[in-house]
């Protein structure tokens, strides 16, 4: 394979002169190989770089927590980086209150949003319009696959909103 070399104008023709024709060489690696910062496979096909995540994967688990000496649920809230509503919303026992005490277990969502314990007469459905979420929020954050039904105490489901 041959081909020409395209000059700017602007580029002095004593120095083209002495460039002449460029050659195209074809690198041939049989089982695959490296040349510059291309990758190719067998027969020489260009591989695709991949992106590999840096990141740790989101938890979609919710936090037990026992409740410290001295800790408040703006102090709870902060170190898990939520809100105080959320974890509010995310107990029963807390709707009316603000106050914690040393030992108590409260669940804390693990991203933005709210833990649910689910119910046996609960559905995909009903849970979206109570916390007005899109149903497909709830079946993609939580791994649920088709059909997708819910058991009385099935386990505390996170919902991000």
């Amino acid at each position: 394979m041959s081909s020409y070399a395209a000059m700017d104008r602007h580029f002095p023709t004593t120095l083209a002169v002495r460039l002449g024709p460029v050659n195209a060489e074809a690198i041939v690696v049989g089982e695959g190989g490296e040349y510059g910062d291309v990758s190719l496979g067998r027969y020489s096909t260009i591989i695709k770089p991949a992106s590999i995540p840096t990141a740790a994967p989101i938890n979609h688990q919710p936090i037990a927590y026992t409740v410290l000496a001295g800790e408040t649920l703006s102090t709870i809230a902060t170190k898990y980086h939520v809100t105080v509503a959320e974890i509010r919303w995310s107990n029963s026992n807390l709707y009316s209150t603000d106050s914690v005490a040393t030992g108590d277990v409260i669940m804390v969502p693990p991203v933005h949003g709210v833990v649910v314990a689910t119910k046996g007469s609960d559905s995909i459905q009903s849970l979206a319009t109570k916390f007005s979420v899109d149903p497909q929020v709830i079946i993609d954050f939580n791994r649920l696959r088709a059909p997708v039904t819910l058991t009385a105490a099935s386990c505390a489901t996170a919902l991000r909103f």
